[in-house]
């Protein structure tokens, strides 16, 4: 049986294969977190071909590239089509879940939107649809009332500048979805038994895994019977509860980020900007009392005084936070010690950080064409150097450049 979302939309690989994130003039898409094992589901019904794969959460999207490397697998969807998240705990042969519930994509005509601006205020609920760009894939947002009068009126994608067709936009205002946005989900060929949620075969009485008789009740959904704004993601290995947190808080940052980019946050705010003045420590302890200007020698050396003691106070201040700041990086550095350390004893997790270190690193190599400036052969000496260099924070070791580079092969 074959399914539909128009949530997901397909994305383009790098050549190293992993996802290409979005930079532009108003936003830098950053990688957050990397889980991988990882299924998906529509409602209640598995998505066949996407059960093996990595899940790249950002901070604006959610991107699933299948393991086998499949060009037409890898898809992603937005943080802000998402309206609620909920974790399900597993159970003998389940694994936990995550289950999005996405907004609703509901759309109004501008005859409708004329016919009804007389009754309430007048105002019209307009929706931000996505269209995808046909020359890069990236997903373009557009208002459900955009006025499309003539070609000069069609909209540019933000990644590439490119315009897209008449055909594509009038489909998407009218239907409220680009056709090129939903992917194919071929979903349960057989009986999902409703106390282990085990797919049997069409033949079978009974679970072939608990042994629950299947009745007629238990057949597979049909099209119009799967709810189309919940979607699921298995943890085949673990790892829910980190994917969890980090995929709320980018959620609401992302969310709140639309907010502004749209002038719904502070629209009517007014900023006020103050003349500068003589910056005195929050944390000082001298107390001052200026009573009105000072003149002749002795208003001279109280004004002299006034500044040294001002000087001072901030020099005790800076040595402090300096002190402080060096306590921290110690810290900082045991700290990422126990970590790399417990990091390793759970090698899946290890293995995982080490492909993606090394596809970094090749990504590195190639977009930077060191090999050829460097006529074709780079030690991992001056590797290591130009990378950390290039990073500027979160070096890796040299321990973890040499695993890497092992990898190149294999990948």
């Amino acid at each position: 049986m074959k399914y539909s979302s128009q949530y997901w939309y397909p994305i383009r690989l790098s050549t190293s294969g992993r996802p290409e994130l979005i930079e532009d003039d108003k936003f830098v898409e950053n990688d957050i977190l990397i889980q991988n094992n990882i299924g998906l589901y529509q409602d209640d019904c598995k998505i066949i071909d996407y059960q093996d794969g990595k899940v790249y959460l950002t901070n604006k999207r959610l991107i699933f590239v299948d393991n086998k490397n499949s060009s037409n697998k890898n898809i992603a969807m937005n943080l802000t089509d998402i309206q609620d998240i909920m974790a399900i705990g597993g159970f003998l042969k389940t694994s936990p879940k995550i289950m999005l519930k996405m907004k609703k994509f509901r759309t109004k005509s501008r005859s409708a939107g004329k016919n009804n601006s007389g009754s309430g205020n007048g105002s019209i609920n307009t929706m931000e649809l996505n269209w995808i760009c046909q020359i890069c894939s990236f997903s373009n947002q557009i208002k459900s009332n955009y006025a499309l009068e003539s070609d000069a009126d069609l909209p540019p994608c933000k990644s590439c500048g490119m315009k897209p067709s008449r055909e594509l936009i009038e489909t998407v205002l009218r239907t409220g979805t680009d056709s090129r946005s939903s992917i194919s989900a071929v979903s349960q060929e057989g009986f999902q038994c409703p106390t282990c949620t085990f797919i049997n075969d069409l033949s079978l009485k009974n679970c072939e895994m608990c042994g629950t008789r299947l009745t007629s009740s238990n057949l597979p959904p049909q099209a119009d019977e799967i709810d189309p704004t919940i979607i699921k993601f298995s943890f085949r290995k673990g790892g829910v509860k980190t994917f969890l947190s980090k995929l709320l808080v980018a959620k609401d940052q992302a969310e709140w980020e639309f907010l502004q980019q749209n002038s719904k946050i502070n629209s009517d705010s007014i900023v006020t900007t103050t003349g500068s003045a003589d910056i005195i420590p929050s944390t000082s302890t001298v107390n001052i009392v200026e009573t009105g200007p000072k003149f002749g020698i002795h208003g001279l050396e109280n004004t002299s005084e006034l500044k040294n003691s001002r000087y001072a106070s901030l020099l005790n201040n800076s040595l402090y936070d300096l002190e402080n700041l060096i306590s921290k990086a110690n810290e900082l550095i045991e700290l990422k010690s126990s970590l790399l350390s417990s990091l390793k004893k759970q090698s899946s997790n290890y293995d995982l950080y080490l492909e993606e270190l090394a596809r970094q690193l090749y990504e590195f190599l190639i977009d930077s064409d060191i090999i050829s400036k460097n006529h074709g052969l780079i030690t991992l000496f001056e590797l290591f150097i130009l990378y950390n260099r290039a990073r500027g924070i979160n070096l890796i070791s040299p321990e973890e450049l040499f695993n890497s580079a092992k990898l190149f092969e294999k990948l």
